[in-house]
C-alpha cells in the first residue's frame, strides 16, 4: 500500500516537473533542432513556442485518458495488483528518464517520447 502511494506521488512529480523548468525550456536556444516546434525570439534565435511547451503536457495527459481502462482490465484479469504496480512503476520511471535524458542532450523530440 505504501508503494502504491509512492507510485502516485512519483507520477504526479514527473508530471509537474516541466512546470518548474518552463522559463529554462522556453529560452533554451539549443533545444530547437526542429524549426517546426520553434519561433524566433527578440534576438532572432529559435526558442520553443508556448504550443510546443504545452505539447509536453498534452502528450502526457491524453494517453492516460484511454490507458486507464486498459490498465484496469490488465491489473484485474491478467497481472494482478503486485505485478501491475511494478510494471506501471517501471513505465513511469522509463518516461521520466526519457524526459530527463532528452533535456540533458537537448532533444525536444526525445522529451516528447518520454
Amino acid at each position: 500500500l505504501i508503494l502504491l502511494c509512492f507510485l502516485a506521488f512519483g507520477s504526479y512529480y514527473a508530471f509537474d516537473n516541466p512546470a518548474a523548468l518552463q522559463t529554462v525550456l522556453m529560452n533554451d536556444t539549443s533545444l530547437c533542432n526542429n524549426p517546426s516546434f520553434c519561433q524566433p525570439n527578440k534576438e532572432g534565435k529559435l526558442v520553443l513556442t508556448s504550443l510546443s511547451y504545452n505539447l509536453l503536457y498534452s502528450l502526457y495527459s491524453w494517453p492516460n485518458v484511454i490507458l486507464c481502462f486498459f490498465g484496469g482490465i490488465l491489473v484485474d484479469t491478467i497481472w494482478g495488483v503486485r505485478k501491475g504496480t511494478i510494471i506501471f512503476a517501471c513505465l513511469v520511471t522509463l518516461g521520466t528518464a526519457l524526459v530527463a535524458l532528452g533535456s540533458q542532450i537537448r532533444s525536444y523530440e526525445l522529451m516528447l517520447a518520454g
